[in-house]
């Protein structure tokens, strides 16, 4: 009896082990085209930020061209911290992605390790917002000699919108790799949440940075839980028009804002 069972498990349809092999052959290719695509484009990534910082940003430093007076000291707001950001890529998290480079199934230990180095992208993206507005109302014409003068096929605000595009990048590789990854599927999992994490935290930052009248500074109020906005009506009015409000629970408190807009109709 005992013979006789194990050769029923040992009889397996030829065609279906061919399906299973071949399987697991597409899902090998796969697993290496991504993590190529993911170290490939890191490198562009790391090129693009150095072309920067190099050429816009040097060209302010060095004032080789007259400044707009709109722009004049703060490149610490039109370039945020773009020399962070390219710092840790070039140096740790590219050399660490080239280490996995064979073994797609451990990438996910990168973003996991180094997950604190991500906040940076908060940062960076809550002050995108101000740099774009400072270059489209005072600093078009400057920035475009600089890009004629050393031929770049990029604007500045090209380059600047570089590292929210990356950051939007990183979690549709994961999500394809975990897709083909038998092994290693927690940590890849941890590294999507990661990323995944990033532009809400970065969306939160942004709303924050924008509230004006609170009696106190709202980081004394503790982290940020949930944001949303909301519409609410007054019964008084006959057409009852719905009015937005956001909605910010901080670990201390609630706060209930009132949505402003400027003489365009935009809101702020």
């Amino acid at each position: 009896m005992v013979a006789s069972t194990l050769e029923l498990q040992m009889d397996i349809n030829p065609a279906t082990a061919d399906a299973l092999n071949e399987k697991g052959k597409k899902f090998a290719r796969r697993k290496m085209f991504i993590v190529k695509e993911l170290i490939q484009t890191e490198k562009a990534y790391v090129r693009d930020l150095r072309e920067c910082i190099d050429i816009y940003m040097g060209e302010m430093f060095t004032k080789e061209e007259a400044i707009p007076p709109g722009i004049a000291n703060v490149e610490h707001i039109i370039f945020g911290n773009i020399l962070e950001l390219y710092e840790f890529h070039q140096s740790i998290f590219l050399k660490e992605l080239e280490k996995h480079e064979h073994v797609p199934e451990d990438v996910g230990k990168c973003f996991v390790t180094w997950a604190d180095k991500f906040q940076l992208y908060v940062e960076y993206c809550k002050n995108n917002v101000e740099s774009t507005r400072l270059i489209m109302e005072h600093a078009v014409n400057y920035f475009h000699k600089i890009q004629q003068k050393h031929g770049l096929a990029n604007s500045v605000n090209s380059y600047l919108l570089k590292p929210v595009q990356r950051i939007t990048k990183y979690p549709l590789l994961l999500k394809d790799l975990l897709e083909c990854c038998e092994e290693g599927k927690a940590e890849l999992k941890k590294a999507l949440d990661v990323t995944l994490s990033i532009p809400k935290r970065a969306n939160d930052a942004m709303h924050l940075s924008v509230l004006e009248g609170f009696h106190d500074t709202i980081e004394s109020q503790g982290e940020l839980l949930l944001q949303e906005s909301f519409k609410v009506w007054d019964s008084k009015i006959p057409l009852r028009i719905g009015k937005i409000r956001q909605l910010f629970l901080l670990k201390k408190s609630l706060v209930l804002c009132k949505v402003v807009k400027d003489g365009k109709g935009k809101s702020r």
